[in-house]
């Protein structure tokens, strides 16, 4: 069976969801809006058989979601991230407070918002998140001069007990720049960050990249 066929084989398994989804997600005035943009299934079927894919510009998105609405300077919320799994759930992440926050949507409704990150002090920032090609969601972040890095699979990611411990994979130094995770064709886990503990000396801040 080729990769193709293999392709469409999932995309036949997957046909009960009626809308191939994609998601931006934004920040406005201390609340975490969703939208989302949805691609009519004729117009998915079109790219299978090789014709133009439709521009989203051009689709209707639809109205905002509020994810989160902040109250008070100490609880504003940051730095919203947002991952797709390959089973149709929605992964959003924000930081409010000390605290990494997190919602998913499996369906029509979203989950109630827990916290899967905790820290003592408001050192935790810059998230990214990722999930790879087997469910696996990977959650990686700022604090303390130090990269973070914890995972759980996607399905099991509103358990805070399912997740797994945190494990420090980088550091940086000074107070943290936006970082980046991102799966290879071949499944492999990278994560991108500037190096900044050489900032105002004699080197410069550098950017590094790790294959985990």
């Amino acid at each position: 069976m080729t990769g193709f066929q293999q392709w469409l084989r999932k995309l036949h398994c997957k046909s009960l969801r009626k809308d191939n989804l994609s998601i931006k997600g934004i920040l406005i005035f201390q609340r975490i809006f969703l939208v989302s943009c949805f691609l009519a299934p004729a117009l998915f079927l079109k790219t299978i058989h090789g014709m133009a894919k439709p521009s989203l510009l051009n689709i209707p998105w639809s109205r905002e979601e509020i994810l989160a609405t902040i109250e008070g300077v100490q609880k504003q919320s940051y730095f919203p991230v947002i991952a797709a799994d390959p089973y149709g759930g929605v992964h959003v992440f924000w930081t409010q407070g000390n605290a990494i926050y997190y919602r998913y949507k499996d369906g029509p409704s979203w989950s109630l918002p827990i916290d899967v990150v905790w820290s003592n002090s408001n050192s935790i920032t810059f998230p990214s998140v990722v999930v790879d090609q087997d469910g696996i969601l990977y959650l990686a972040w700022y604090s303390y001069g130090q990269i973070r890095l914890k995972s759980v699979p996607s399905w099991e990611a509103g358990n805070v007990h399912k997740w797994s411990s945190e494990k420090i994979i980088g550091y940086t130094g000074g107070s943290g720049t936006p970082l980046r995770l991102a799966v290879d064709a071949q499944n492999r886990l990278h994560i991108v960050f500037a190096d900044c503990r050489f900032s105002g000396h004699s080197k410069a801040p550098s950017a590094r990249e790790k294959m985990l």
